[in-house]
């Protein structure tokens, strides 16, 4: 078994870094929409066109980061599987993840699809639903990781403060994974 961590928007905090660099309210951002440069008003291209590689490098953690870490310091089984834009952003979340998080291994999923890598008893937890959706369709386990972005928004107790949404994480973090192993 392999707990496979995203990057963005569960270890790091890309969408705040996002609304900085492009001057958006992340408090203005509409629930369950995942198209940002069309909430932007602006293109892909555009959208990450001044994201180089120390953008991505430096960006900060996201509250349940440290929640995941301690959890799972122990494990030799955990790897972070995350999609880049771009070489710049391939290079940043390289060493992002050497500044944060040296033990994990890091998997570049360059075309999209991280379904390619589950397998029976691999847990992913990811903020994208589409990857979730196809992770367990290959037959892994997907764990949602609410965000406003999502469908996991709606969920019960997602809406409110950070400690209830790391007790709703630790829940279905330990029911498939197990404590500590």
């Amino acid at each position: 078994m392999t707990i496979w961590l995203d990057m963005d928007g569960v270890l790091c905090d890309w969408f705040g870094a996002a609304c900085n660099l492009h001057g958006y309210d992340p408090e203005q951002y509409p629930a369950n929409t995942w198209d940002i440069a069309g909430v932007f008003g602006i293109t892909t291209e555009q959208l990450f066109r001044r994201m180089g590689t120390m953008w991505w490098a430096w960006l900060k953690p996201t509250p349940e980061y440290h929640w995941l870490r301690e959890i799972l310091r122990y494990r030799r089984d955990v790897a972070i599987l995350t999609t880049p834009y771009d070489e710049r952003s391939r290079q940043g979340k390289e060493f992002w993840a050497m500044l944060n998080w040296p033990g994990p291994v890091v998997v570049f999923a360059d075309d999209g699809d991280k379904a390619q890598y589950a397998r029976p008893g691999d847990v992913l937890l990811d903020d994208c639903d589409r990857n979730i959706e196809a992770w367990r369709t290959a037959g892994g386990t997907g764990i949602l990781m609410p965000r406003h972005w999502n469908s996991g928004w709606r969920e019960p107790n997602t809406r409110r403060a950070p400690e209830e949404l790391l007790d709703y994480c630790t829940e279905h973090v330990e029911k498939n994974c197990g404590q500590h192993k």
